[in-house]
């Protein structure tokens, strides 16, 4: 009897750990692909263009794709509980954000970087053995044939402020708080980095910010909070930053 209760809670387990992981993604881009489809279907068709072809309608789309996959995968299952101030410090203990950031993380955070990228390099000279894996494929980030003053501050703030601070919230806080309360470290941790490996849809990307997770992960395990994690991306994305939009325009080119 004990044994079969035992196989039917780690069975549970493994299905809410599933349960949450699919919401996840299913917020990042089921939901906000039909929110964008029907946005587009109304608006004017030069408007529509305006979005997609210039540095601020990129720019407005990535923080709407923000907003509604936080409002739609936090905001939705808080509604439906219903709100409590209880409910409320209990899903903000869950997602990291209650704690405030501890001095000698963030000093830590370039040396977390260093060892990280070493990592993740020899994760990915590994991966090269696999039949069909490009470790050269470049990533979109999207902004790009920028020539303005404010084009290169809006890809800033989107990449190195934004993304990291929404990514932070959504997969270490929100994501990896619900595993987290579900089982161990190590099996939380490496859900997580999965689906934000899988949330960007490349192979030599994936694999690096799976790594990257891991850490992220482990800040977010030993510092109580997430934003030393906020702080490790956002120095992480600022390195890539430079090296794909200053590092050109000075003469730095590295591929």
């Amino acid at each position: 009897m004990s044994q079969n209760l035992a196989v039917r809670t780690v069975a549970g387990k493994i299905f809410a750990a599933i349960g949450i992981s699919v919401w996840v993604l299913l917020g990042l881009f089921g939901f906000t692909l039909a929110a964008f489809a029907l946005i587009f279907a109304l608006i004017p068709d030069d408007v529509g263009r305006y979005l997609t072809s210039t540095s601020p309608g990129l720019f407005t789309l990535i923080a709407l794709q923000y907003v509604i996959t936080l409002a739609v995968v936090v905001g939705v299952p808080f509604l439906i509980r219903r709100w409590s101030k209880a409910e409320a410090e209990n899903l903000k203990q869950v997602m990291g954000v209650l704690a405030a950031p501890r001095f000698r993380y963030i000093l830590a955070i370039p040396l977390v970087w260093a060892v990280y990228l070493i990592v993740s390099n020899i994760v990915v000279a590994l991966a090269t053995s696999v039949p069909g894996f490009n470790a050269d494929e470049v990533q979109d980030v999207g902004f790009s044939n920028m020539s303005h003053y404010g084009e290169f501050v809006l890809a800033f703030i989107a990449l190195v402020i934004l993304a990291p601070l929404v990514e932070e919230l959504l997969f270490r806080g929100y994501l990896f708080g619900k595993l987290r309360a579900i089982g161990g470290f190590w099996p939380s941790a490496i859900l997580t980095s999965i689906i934000f490996g899988v949330a960007h849809q490349q192979w030599n990307v994936g694999i690096d910010v799976f790594v990257l997770s891991l850490f992220l992960c482990a800040l977010r395990e030993k510092s109580g909070s997430i934003w030393a994690g906020v702080g490790l991306h956002a120095f992480k994305n600022s390195v890539a930053y430079f090296l794909l939009f200053i590092g050109p325009l000075i003469g730095i080119n590295v591929n």
